[in-house]
């Protein structure tokens, strides 16, 4: 007899969004910021105690002028965002001083002078640079912190392998599915809940929910980051005639961010 059975697959996403800085370590002087782990970069300005007036901003990879003078004595902490990262990129960032008052002359400091500027590492993807530009050795004429904000977007996937709306004679039919985390960061298999519902033609239904751990899921990373993921549901026997949805529930990345299908 030939064992028919249909699968079908929906997926649907909601978004949970949070935004969170890496924890905070014992700082280090260090010198230069490059990306520990890939991620969205943000910087937040701290302060200025010079009487000069400056602007200051990503040099490269990209040219971002984060603050000039109109903003510096402003009484509000500004943040910034400054984009998405791989790991291992150099970052350099500059100070550029603006002539008018005193002994200020027009100059522009990179981050690469250690007589101009302090770069500490304080954590994972978290430094904070602390400007000098009288050479005073004060190192507090600019500060501000770059470090890393976890921005949730939704992860994607697809399913590879399985009959679709379709008829299958494989009574041990699996289906398996390309899962991408669309910032770049790993996901964790882990945290990673399927269903299984198998409709028979008896009228009865039998669901299944399906977590990892678990024997009846096999996992491979496609990627070096583990920001894709192949996901293999087996070790599963159907009946002839059986209906059976298969869908990918939910699954997090390892910066806890969720996506939920349904």
């Amino acid at each position: 007899m030939t064992v028919k059975k249909m699968f079908l697959l929906s997926l649907l996403f909601a978004i949970l969004t949070s935004v969170s800085a890496q924890t905070v370590l014992d700082s280090v002087l260090v010198d230069s910021v490059v990306v520990d782990s890939p991620c969205i970069l943000g910087c937040i300005y701290h302060s200025s105690y010079s009487t000069c007036y400056h602007s200051f901003g990503l040099y490269f990879p990209d040219s971002i002028e984060l603050i000039d003078d109109d903003h510096l004595y402003s009484p509000f902490i500004d943040t910034f965002l400054l984009g998405t990262y791989p790991a291992g990129t150099h970052l350099i960032f500059y100070m550029n001083t603006i002539p008018g008052i005193g002994p200020c002359d027009h100059f522009t400091r990179l981050d690469t002078s250690d007589e101009y500027c302090h770069i500490y590492q304080l954590g994972e993807n978290h430094w904070e640079l602390a400007w000098e530009d009288w050479l005073d050795h004060s190192f507090d004429d600019i500060v501000f912190e770059v470090f890393c904000v976890n921005v949730c977007a939704p992860a994607s996937a697809i399913i590879l392998c399985g009959p679709c709306g379709g008829f299958t004679g494989c009574e041990d039919q699996e289906v398996s599915f390309l899962i991408v985390d669309t910032t770049g960061i790993a996901i964790d298999t882990t945290r990673m809940w399927f269903t299984i519902e198998i409709n028979h033609l008896s009228g009865n239904v039998d669901t299944i929910y399906l977590s990892t751990p678990s024997d009846s899921i096999h996992f491979d990373f496609i990627s070096s980051s583990g920001d894709t993921v192949f996901a293999l549901l087996q070790n599963f026997n159907f009946l002839s005639g059986d209906s059976v949805v298969v869908s990918l529930d939910s699954v997090y990345n390892i910066n806890n961010c969720l996506t939920t299908f349904h």
